[in-house]
């Protein structure tokens, strides 16, 4: 018997899915092993994703004031607070070694930067952008109307309806960049067309706003 199979015999097929999702970062036997499992369990298994499908988006919907910046007097404060515990422990033996820490740490992160292509670089920082904005990659795919990743996403169990900070969701991505492809695949998945973004907007509006008329009354059809 397969190694992995024996070992991941017990495990639930939800977290044997999640297993699979992180694609050639896992062994050709594991995956083997899983699909094994799946076959006779008699439950469908997705194909094995082209790139590991991770979370590096946050999933979780907006809840108003998550994500959001900190008020400015917030910040304040806890500048204020911090400048104090310093000069508190600045001439101690564990206030130098904190200080050593943080110049290696961030001499790490400047190596590691400098290091990226600039390829790698923008990458980056679409992703940071997008983990602040409260983006998934569901809606970053939207956006650009890479429906293979997004099909793939999906059936690994990505949320169709996540919003971000601002309220938005996958479907007001795609409507507003005259994706229809996109907005038909995300209806068909379970997309709510009536959802609206924190300015009260619906998908149908957005693609109104910007001039995409066959997607607006696609989507006025659906509600």
């Amino acid at each position: 018997m397969n190694d992995f199979k024996q070992q991941f015999s017990n495990f639930t097929s939800e977290y044997l899915l999640k297993l699979r999702a992180r694609g050639d970062e896992l062994s050709d036997k594991a995956h083997q092993a899983i699909e094994e499992i799946f076959a006779e369990r008699g439950e469908l298994l997705p194909e094995k994703p082209k790139t590991p499908i991770i979370t590096s988006y946050n999933e979780i919907p907006s809840t108003g004031n998550a994500g959001k910046k900190l008020k400015t007097p917030v910040i304040v404060t806890l500048g204020l607070i911090g400048m104090a515990i310093a000069s508190v422990i600045a001439n101690t033996r564990i206030g130098i070694l904190i200080s050593v820490g943080m110049i290696i740490y961030w001499i790490a992160i400047w190596v590691q930067r400098v290091t990226l292509t600039p390829a790698q670089r923008e990458q980056e920082d679409i992703e940071k952008k997008a983990r602040g904005d409260g983006l998934t990659e569901i809606m970053l795919c939207a956006a650009d109307a890479n429906l293979e990743r997004i099909r793939e996403l999906v059936e690994y169990g990505g949320d169709v309806n996540a919003r971000s900070n601002t309220g938005t969701t996958a479907l007001m991505y795609a409507a507003g960049n005259n994706h229809l492809a996109i907005v038909k695949f995300l209806l068909a998945a379970g997309a709510n067309p009536k959802l609206m973004s924190d300015k009260k907007s619906t998908a149908a509006e957005i693609a109104r706003k910007f001039g995409h008329l066959e997607i607006a009354e696609y989507l006025e059809q659906e509600r």
